[in-house]
């Protein structure tokens, strides 16, 4: 019985303390979600576009997601993105073809290309800034620096 007691009193004075307390500040965002950029994830890698989806959309930005060159070329022309983060190796074509398709068609072609790719030769940076890439990050691409390059206006020049 005392042990109950002393329990259900414990319960009230904390009850009492909530209800007195002063408000709270209310906390700020972590991240800034006003961004209007419209981003497409173009990679075969199911969990490797999903995190890059979630990370994006935390940062504030509309992302779409496809897992072939066939369903990029799709998107890209139905959600006419601003940034394209494309890997190079697809199961039904390779990333360089989806480039110059999309650098072909008016639709598309104003978007900024960033090769998101393990393929990090020389010969392979070369390939995909003739293929229309602006800017060639090899995997793994740290969180940071990739949602630093999204800030940075588009520059004319790949090769990281």
């Amino acid at each position: 019985k005392f042990q109950l007691f002393n329990a259900l009193s414990n319960l009230r004075g904390r009850l009492n303390a909530l209800r007195n307390r002063k408000p709270s500040a209310p906390e700020l965002p972590a991240l800034a979600a006003d961004k209007k950029m419209r981003i497409l994830v173009v990679e075969d890698n199911h969990d490797s576009a999903q995190s890059l989806r979630t990370l994006l959309e935390l940062c504030g930005y509309s992302v779409t997601v496809a897992y072939s060159s066939r369903e990029g070329l799709e998107a890209a022309q139905r959600t006419r993105p601003h940034v394209i983060l494309c890997d190079i190796g697809l199961p039904d074509s390779d990333g360089y073809a989806l480039a110059a398709a999309l650098r072909s068609n008016p639709a598309t072609a104003r978007a900024r290309l960033i090769a998101v790719t393990a393929y990090g030769g020389e010969q392979d940076k070369k390939r995909s800034r003739e293929a229309g890439f602006q800017l060639h990050l090899v995997k793994p691409v740290k969180p940071e620096n990739l949602l630093q390059e999204l800030d940075e206006p588009a520059k004319g020049e790949s090769g990281r």
